[in-house]
């Protein structure tokens, strides 16, 4: 009797869990992100059913950066809206950003595929034209300015590979910005007033400000090998380009330049004169803030790249890039490649381009330190120079 009591109640209990009313699948839908550039992304979503969730999350990864996480709140109805800051948290400029949800239930955690979305300057609207090498955006102008863009990049990617034999994943994405300060604005990191073109060579993403003008093709010219440069740079040394000396991977990229910037001569001439060159140990890891040391250091990286490469070929250069792939020392870097140390090298520059012998360059280089010593020779033999004499009376 016990026995099928327990059988009954087992029977009714199992009975009742087969026929209880099945927990609705978690779903998310609706998802999408709407910015404005600079300024702020919504990104919207739709859970159901919503009395499900117990957490949500958002987790947004903008391309070559680190993962990021947001909490989140939904209303009744399951929805989202969570307004994000980029001006607060700059998000990578022209470059994808993918974001996925991450919800917690009763039950555990339901992870969502993960969405992506442009982060292109929207304050803009943009003119395209394209090839299988580059997509060239520009601000304003005709589509034949578009095409003298895409003409003078196909001529500058020609003429960086000459120089650095290397092939970049195509295609290239250009933007051409009509004004320098719209281009700055763009850069969230940017704080210089000089600069006039970016590169983002991770993302194969060229920024160049192209302002209308009787220069303006003599500017594409300058400006697209530029930075086309300095995507070949990252293409050989991947990783590493962060830890590449600036005066080697900025000097490459203007010798690049079809219509070379004809002040460097002028401004090198003067701070030889007034023994006022920069040194290139300190240019290693960055260059000087200010405009005019700034533009001495394009000067200086770009005759002494010059004449590495004279010297050396375009193999030389690129060992000497490889070396810094591997993770070379500034100083190291030359010494391997090149058999030199980076002062001597300056030194076999300095006599190269200025005819200066390595005597006078040691007197140029000691004069402040000789005169020093000099007057500290000079001065007890002064002083007892200047010292009243007393003739003796005769006897």
């Amino acid at each position: 009797m016990h026995a099928s009591m327990a059988v009954i109640l087992f029977l009714m209990n199992w009975l009742g869990a087969a026929l209880a009313p099945l927990s609705a699948p978690v779903e998310v839908q609706d998802v999408a992100a709407f910015y404005t550039y600079g300024e702020n992304v919504t990104f919207q979503a739709r859970v159901t059913p919503a009395d499900e969730i117990t957490q949500a999350f958002l987790m947004i990864q903008p391309e070559g950066q680190s993962t990021r996480i947001e909490e989140l709140t939904w209303n009744s109805a399951g929805e989202i809206l969570y307004p994000y800051d980029t001006a607060l948290h700059p998000l990578r400029p022209f470059g994808r950003t993918y974001y996925w949800f991450r919800l917690v239930t009763p039950t555990g955690e339901i992870t969502t595929p993960s969405y992506w979305f442009d982060y292109i300057d929207n304050r803009f609207t943009w003119q395209s034209l394209s090839n299988d090498y580059f997509e060239v955006h520009w601000q304003t102008g005709d589509l034949s300015f578009g095409q003298t863009v895409l003409n003078t990049a196909q001529s500058a990617l020609e003429a960086v590979q000459k120089i650095l034999p290397v092939a970049p994943k195509l295609p290239l994405k250009i933007y051409v910005y009509a004004d320098a300060n719209d281009l700055q604005a763009a850069l969230p990191d940017e704080s210089e007033s000089w600069v006039a073109g970016h590169a983002s060579p991770d993302l194969g993403v060229v920024l160049v400000s192209i302002p209308s003008g009787p220069d303006q093709s003599l500017e594409l010219e300058r400006q697209l090998p530029h930075e086309l440069m300095h995507i070949m740079e990252y293409t050989l040394v991947g990783d590493q380009y962060g830890n590449t000396p600036v005066w080697l991977t900025e000097g490459i990229a203007s010798i690049a330049e079809l219509y070379p910037n004809a002040d460097y001569a002028r401004v090198l001439d003067t701070a030889m004169g007034k023994n006022e060159l920069l040194s290139f140990q300190n240019l290693c890891s960055a260059f000087p803030r200010d405009a005019s040391s700034a533009f001495l250091a394009y000067a200086q990286s770009t005759s002494f790249v010059r004449y590495i490469y004279q010297t050396f070929g375009s193999t030389g250069l690129s060992n000497l890039m490889r070396e810094y792939q591997i993770g070379m020392g500034c100083e190291e870097g030359v010494q391997a490649s090149l058999g030199k140390s980076i002062t001597g090298l300056e030194n076999d520059w300095r006599q190269a381009s200025f005819s200066i012998s390595p005597i006078d360059q040691a007197f140029k280089t000691l004069s402040p330190y000789l005169l020093i010593a000099l007057l500290v020779v000079a001065a007890p033999l002064l002083v007892v120079l200047a010292r009243p004499r007393h003739l003796e009376k005769p006897l």
